[in-house]
């Protein structure tokens, strides 16, 4: 039976498994979950820094921003039984085909693995995310999308909600760890520990395996956790801070990969474009792209930068949401409806955007950081491109009436909370800590897991995708045997 382990007085203990997955958010517990259920003869355990709900253990989280400081990242980093899934909003759409490729106009793009392979998976991702409808493409059967005259900057794509949220909603079913409660429990070969931080790394002679990993409890008891295979999955600014933690002692191995551990961190950069006005009749059709219920999730149509756009204009990945706004926010609108139309853009990967160690330790011993984060002129220049061309996409297409938003540099840009990067997945340790299979450069059986191994963003929320690619580090691990 799983046992979700938190009041136990574990000292010095040593324990052994197959497996051993180090963070107890929606994808280590995924991860967790779907290979004991494949190998049920084979022990799985699964560490978690914080406790069922958020609580002390969130100090530890507390960091600064230098650059586009834009949010507290304790409040967006969540260390509890459950992961970021606390505060997520259920998001989800999958990567493009464009986003896995090789653009000359980005720094850093293009990913290891063919995109096809990554589709294998986003079924069993779905079921796991407790969305119940696996269609994907832009032009859902069931959703009433506006018929676009002009299509050439924007096209439809199709969003939708799952329903792991955590809320006094009826219809949301918490986070993953809530969701999938029964079935962790009747998973006889996997147990969960909470308030298992891990402070220390202990390697094979060759130093080319990782052995023993050695944890600390908030009240300094410590113990031991020996595997075969190891998968980190701490949230992607956590999976920087502590590989660059583990990996900078003198009896760590020196990784080919080390220099680029933490680095090519990525957001969502989310700004306001303009604001978009429709008339009482027009609000109607425009109904699905707030959003309607089909099945487990709420499904959304919205806009993004097509293909062809993206490559005649040298941009990067773009989707705009359209936010119904209130009385209250727009006072003007007496008839009609008033839309802020929002980007969720995707950033270049650059060198420079960076988790850094700090002198400070928090209360695990362990170095605090500071993250570097600063979006390129190029990122600045796709924002505003699509921003003067908002308001003729509306008028040519019928929609209402729209006013575009160009802004210098720095102004009204927020991150979206996506943290991407900082173990990103490559061909080659020289830009990149991983390989295609997510398996550490230099190492044997450690491997990283979620949105820290994307090798680019693309401008569609992370979670989805981080399962889906924590399903295709199952089927590895599941090849591997032994």
């Amino acid at each position: 039976m799983s046992i979700i382990k938190e009041d136990h007085k574990l000292t010095n203990e040593s324990i052994e498994a197959h497996l051993c997955v180090i963070g107890g958010g929606v994808t280590g517990l995924s991860i967790a979950l779907t290979y004991a259920q494949n190998n049920p003869d084979k022990k799985v355990v699964v560490l978690e820094s914080g406790f069922e709900k958020p609580g002390p253990s969130q100090q530890a989280a507390i960091a600064d921003i230098i650059g586009n400081d834009v949010y507290d990242l304790a409040a967006t980093r969540i260390r509890a039984f459950g992961g970021t899934q606390w505060v997520w909003g259920g998001n989800s759409r999958l990567f493009d085909r464009l986003d896995f490729q090789k653009r000359d106009w980005m720094e850093n793009s293009g990913w290891p693995i063919e995109y096809d392979d990554y589709l294998k998976y986003v079924t069993p991702a779905c079921k796991l995310m407790n969305i119940d409808d696996f269609d994907w493409s832009n032009i859902h059967p069931k959703l009433n999308y506006r018929k676009l005259i002009d299509s050439e900057i924007f096209e439809n794509c199709h969003y939708k909600l799952s329903p792991q949220i955590v809320s006094s909603h009826p219809v949301d079913f918490g986070h993953f760890g809530q969701s999938h409660r029964e079935a962790l429990e009747k998973t006889k070969n996997l147990t969960i520990y909470l308030d298992q931080t891990v402070i220390n790394l202990e390697f094979s002679n060759l130093k080319s395996r990782l052995k023993t990993i050695q944890t600390r409890t908030l009240d300094n008891r410590l113990n031991y956790f020996t595997a075969n295979q190891f998968v980190v999955a701490t949230g992607a600014i956590e999976n920087g801070r502590l590989m660059k933690y583990w990996f900078s002692k003198e009896t760590a191995p020196n990784l080919p990969c080390y220099d680029s551990i933490g680095r090519y961190f990525m957001e969502h950069p989310h700004r306001d474009i303009g604001h978009m006005y429709t008339s009482k009749a027009q609000i109607k059709s425009l109904k699905h792209y707030v959003g309607v219920r089909l099945g487990t999730a709420v499904h959304m149509a919205r806009f993004k930068v097509t293909d062809e756009a993206q490559r005649k204009y040298k941009l990067n990945g773009q989707t705009v949401v359209l936010s119904r706004q209130s009385k209250k926010e727009d006072p003007k609108v007496v008839l009609g409806q008033s839309y802020k139309a929002i980007v969720l853009s995707e950033q270049e990967p650059i060198r420079e955007n960076k988790v850094e160690l700090l002198n400070e330790l928090d209360i695990y011993g362990i170095p605090k950081m500071e993250l570097h984060w600063k979006m390129t002129d190029h990122d600045y220049r796709s924002i505003n491109f699509i921003a003067k061309e908002f308001p003729k996409f509306v008028a040519v297409n019928d929609l209402g009436r729209a006013r575009g938003y160009q802004r210098a540099p720095g102004r009204n840009t927020l991150g979206g909370h996506h943290h991407m990067g900082t173990t990103r997945m490559g061909a080659s340790p020289n830009n990149a800590v991983v390989d295609g299979n997510c398996k550490v450069f230099g190492l044997d059986n450690m491997y990283m897991a979620g949105g820290s191994v994307f090798s680019t963003s693309g401008s569609v929320n992370p979670t989805l995708n981080m399962v889906i690619l924590g399903q295709r580090l199952v089927n590895h691990l599941n090849g591997l045997g032994g």
